[in-house]
């Protein structure tokens, strides 16, 4: 798959709370990783120009896990707000890097393969909407990657519900499909409990 010529920042949502997980589950282990690391190794291994973080002020360690992997941090001091406030600071940071495009991914989602957000890339600039999404049985989800057009509609987006509400109204061919396994999220310690 050849990537396209536009210059992409990636934008790894990492500034949730965890509450329903009841400690940090961006560093809860799996297999000797974070998921935070591993997350974020995947996301920084695509073509993006650009990898920013959106993390909590409050958040040492999630910053030094992202700082390794090369990842700028935009700190988002209204992260409970919902993730539209996430996005926000996100889009602005890869406007200002002069990014044509961004690649939106969460952080608890740690086993999305390089090769995905790439297509995921490829896909928007194909299509006429310029915007793709992940589609898993008939969820479609995040990651998602968007065109810089769309940036003044994500940075005015409100709510904990992200851009969901413009994946559905999406056409079906700026689709791109992944494994189930692969689209896990983890929400809670029973999910890692079962892997």
């Amino acid at each position: 798959m050849t990537l396209p010529d536009v210059n992409f920042a990636s934008v790894l949502l990492a500034a949730g709370a965890s509450r329903r997980f009841g400690r940090d589950k961006l560093l809860a282990q799996l297999d000797g990783r974070s998921l935070l690391d591993r997350s974020a190794a995947a996301l920084a291994a695509a073509g993006c120009r650009w990898n920013i973080a959106v993390t909590r002020p409050d958040a040492p360690d999630r910053a030094d896990i992202l700082s390794e992997r090369g990842y700028s941090l935009v700190a988002n001091d209204n992260a409970d707000a919902g993730i539209a406030a996430s996005i926000a600071r996100g889009i602005q940071h890869a406007q200002d890097l002069g990014a044509g495009g961004v690649v939106i991914a969460l952080a608890d989602m740690p086993f999305i393969p390089s090769a995905h957000f790439n297509a995921l890339m490829e896909t928007a600039c194909a299509a006429p909407a310029g915007l793709s999404y992940s589609l898993s049985g008939d969820v479609r989800s995040a990651p998602a990657a968007f065109l810089a057009s769309w940036f003044p509609r994500l940075a005015a987006l409100e709510g904990d519900r992200g851009a969901g509400e413009i994946l559905k109204a999406a056409d079906a061919a700026c689709a791109v499909c992944i494994a189930p396994g692969d689209f896990l999220d983890i929400d809670a310690p029973s999910d890692l409990e079962r892997l």
